[in-house]
């Protein structure tokens, strides 16, 4: 009940004569089913909102914008408005469907005349959501090829009754004569999905102290935490949910590095407790070079979604002490800035006794590996998911993976991968891959190797 899936445009992909010309079709979209439910239990009713998204304020949509020619080394973008006009604010996910080449005319430096047709190798689309001036990828950017079939939810808030701006940004870096005369078109899919209400027991706006918050809160209380950038380590020592009103690109949080003292992580947000929830923030630890968040030894029932993510040097999110953790949950996130590592989750010893049931899904890990023997994930779990995850972090220098696996009964789906010469997609260090069930979904484009081990 509480997530829509719109097909919103068809674009196509036009192959010119000399280079490549890009006509983008109709930025379309039909109506939706209402988000609408009614329960019972004893002596009440409940009843749901409504979810309904638009594109650019219509149902149905039959304009076309015309990029027009270009050749090898061109880009351009489009732009859409997404309307919510139900009553109930949802999350924006964003996905390319139904990719479809055609060889079209074949002009005379044409070097590859049957078949489909190879634009969508060479063409990178990347499609997301801009919120207060901030570029939200959702999928890519990547080859067109490759990202037909995946999908991701970003996490970005569009509440009731608001407006926000869909991008897609397309380039085209180095075109081959087999593309020439070419086309291909595709469908981008928009969703919506319901973001529960919460009742605060505390909010905090910009001026308090989220820390003062923190530390007069009782176990289980919600903090929510309004627009603002709010300057300061946190430690969250109890059980507690903490998130934004309206999202990772209207609230800041910004390091100082005031609990690095008696070993404590250099991290922005250091989690002592299970039963934590971070949800909603720009947690910014690249201008003070910290990692984002870390979460202690034994921690069990940590949820980190809809943040994005900005560390340097060490884990921008991670467990750094041995100590077995459980049902820990990494949603929805876009991971950026220069780490050494963008995520890892540690077992009881390292590579040796494993973590349990972790679930790592629709995270979108950009930015730079920084240094060393260049790895953007590490997993040392038994049990748990790895699924729709962008890994686009680069590691070229000294690659060496986008995803190490440790232990088993992890499934791995849906993920795209980017692999430079050198690097691995899915590797395994301890001989145990093959008891994690790695499904034919995933996408690997580059020059590397797709699984090792």
């Amino acid at each position: 009940m509480n997530d829509q899936d719109i097909t919103v445009s068809r674009r196509t992909l036009l192959g010119g004569m000399v280079g490549v010309g890009l006509a983008a079709g109709a930025l379309g979209t039909g109506t939706y089913a209402l988000l609408s439910d009614t329960e019972s239990s004893t002596d009440n009713t409940l009843s749901a909102g409504t979810l309904n998204l638009k594109i650019d304020g219509q149902n149905s949509v039959s304009e076309t914008l015309d990029i027009g020619p270009v050749g090898s080394g061109s880009s351009g973008s489009a732009t859409a408005t997404l309307n919510n006009t139900g009553t109930t604010n949802g999350k924006l996910g964003f996905g390319i469907a139904n990719v479809q080449n055609d060889e079209g005319t074949n002009p005379e430096p044409e070097t590859n005349t049957t078949g489909q047709g190879e634009l969508a190798a060479y063409v990178w689309v990347e499609l997301g959501v801009i919120q207060n001036g901030v570029k939200v990828p959702g999928v890519g950017p990547a080859p067109l090829s490759a990202l037909g079939g995946l999908s991701r939810m970003t996490g970005s808030l569009l509440r009731a009754g608001q407006n926000e701006t869909m991008y897609i940004d397309w380039m085209a870096p180095d075109l081959g004569n087999d593309a020439q005369g070419d086309e291909v078109v595709f469908d981008i899919v928009v969703d919506i999905e319901e973001r529960p209400p919460w009742t605060a027991d505390t909010v905090v706006t910009s001026g308090d102290s989220i820390q003062a918050a923190i530390d007069a809160a009782a176990a289980g209380d919600v903090i929510k935490v309004r627009n603002g950038v709010y300057t300061g380590d946190l430690v969250v020592d109890k059980p507690l949910t903490i998130l934004s009103r309206n999202g990772a690109e209207y609230t800041t949080l910004v390091g100082d590095g005031s609990t690095e003292v008696n070993g404590a992580p250099n991290v922005v947000v250091n989690v002592t407790s299970s039963d934590v929830t971070i949800e909603g923030f720009t947690i910014d630890g690249e201008s003070t070079s910290q990692g984002a968040i870390d979460i202690a030894a034994g921690s069990s029932n940590v949820v980190v979604k809809c943040n994005r993510l900005l560390g340097y040097g060490g884990n921008n999110l991670g467990t750094l002490t041995p100590g077995g953790y459980s049902d820990i949950t990494v949603a929805q996130n876009v991971f950026d800035g220069s780490s050494s590592l963008m995520h890892y989750i540690i077992g009881d010893t390292s590579g040796s006794t494993q973590s349990q049931n972790v679930t790592v899904v629709d995270n979108y890990f950009g930015g730079e590996i920084d240094s060393g023997s260049k790895l953007t994930m590490g997993l040392e779990a038994d049990g748990g998911t790895v699924a729709r995850n962008m890994f686009l972090s680069d590691i070229s220098g000294t690659p060496y993976g986008q995803l190490e696996l440790f232990g088993t009964g992890t499934t791995i789906e849906d993920n795209l991968f980017s692999v430079p010469t050198g690097g691995v997609g899915i590797l395994d260090s301890n001989a145990t891959y093959n008891n994690n069930a790695l499904r034919n979904a995933n996408v690997f484009f580059g020059d590397g190797t797709d699984v090792q081990g």
